[in-house]
């Protein structure tokens, strides 16, 4: 009788890092999610005797491979790899929501999707940490990775490559929402690290390093309010903001019209403001949308078109379902 085939659906959850002064280490997982379905049927012993299949639909989906140099897959081959092991046959289907360059973690939900995927078509434990450390290596930092993973706002701290990075991962049960000004344009992860100096002035670490302390302990007070207030940043912002036209007016705008705090998203050019309920006023939705537009506006006066989105926070990070398929 024929081996039945495997059927596993990952859903993660775009992230947005750094929250200004966190630079690789605070990380907000967001409500809005990439899936991924890995189908696989049968084993061989070398990935070269694979017969693969990825389809792709969704946001984005311009220029991404749908050959072995997939995201997804390749994250899933180093799986199989450790396994020793891979599909004879399998399909990876994306189904893409989160913009892709735009620094909300699209590449990181690939890699968890991948990662998480291949590990429930092997059968093998997804609790705990093992499949983390493998992630953040291919990825190469963990800002993104720990909150597309566990899901709310999260303290990752990068250990040697290999190692399980230490974490801490904070449920978001605050009135909080995240808009997010999303201009047409793409900005590649690697172009906007290269824009960072070696060294910077102690000054300037001494700033970060107070202001990310009073993020974390609002965030684990769940006073965003106070958290949002210290989103200030001297590191990696003002040497990035050039890649980006219009940034400080966009973030002047989202604050004029009600944002705690505005900052880039992760690496950009994605801009990203928190907007906090404080129960006065009932005009919170409102203010959400009024936010949205005004930095929509803002970057349009750069010569830039945008598009808002209003997020919550995701309170649940990779969710996988296990199913059997056809025989």
């Amino acid at each position: 009788m024929p081996e039945a085939e495997r059927v596993v659906t990952v859903s993660v959850p775009a992230t947005t890092a750094n929250l200004g002064p966190g630079f690789d280490c605070l990380g907000l997982a967001l409500e809005l999610r990439n899936e991924f379905t890995l189908t696989g049927r049968g084993w061989v012993p070398r990935p070269e005797e694979v017969d693969l299949v990825v389809a792709i639909e969704g946001e984005g989906t311009r220029g991404l491979s749908r050959r072995e140099d997939n995201l997804v897959y390749r994250a899933a081959l180093a799986v199989f790899s450790q396994a020793g092991r891979y599909p004879a046959r399998l399909s990876v289907r994306l189904r893409c929501a989160i913009p892709v360059g735009k620094g909300l973690g699209s590449s990181a939900s690939a890699i968890v999707g991948g990662v998480w995927g291949a590990a429930a078509l092997l059968g093998e434990e997804l609790e705990g940490d093992r499949w983390l450390a493998l992630a953040v290596k291919l990825e190469g930092h963990p800002d993104n990775v720990v909150p597309a993973v566990f899901g709310g706002f999260t303290i990752a701290v990068a250990g040697l490559p290999g190692e399980v990075p230490q974490h801490v991962a904070v449920p978001v049960a605050a009135p909080l929402r995240a808009v997010v000004a999303v201009p047409s344009f793409s900005l590649r992860t690697a172009e906007a690290r290269r824009r960072l100096p070696r060294q910077v002035p102690l000054g300037d670490a001494v700033f970060n390093l107070a202001h990310t302390a009073a993020i974390v302990a609002g965030a684990l007070r769940g006073d965003w309010a106070s958290a949002a207030a210290a989103m200030e940043d001297r590191l990696h912002q003002p040497y990035r903001a050039p890649l980006v036209p219009g940034f400080a007016e966009v973030c002047a705008a989202a604050r004029r019209a009600g944002a705690a705090a505005a900052v880039l998203s992760g690496a950009g050019p994605s801009v990203l403001a928190l907007v906090v309920d404080s129960g006065e006023d009932g005009q919170w939705e409102k203010r959400c949308a009024t936010v949205g537009e005004a930095m929509e506006q803002a970057f349009l006066q750069a010569g830039v078109k945008a598009r808002s989105l209003v997020l919550e926070p995701a309170r649940e990070g990779v969710r996988v379902d296990v199913a059997a398929g056809q025989a």
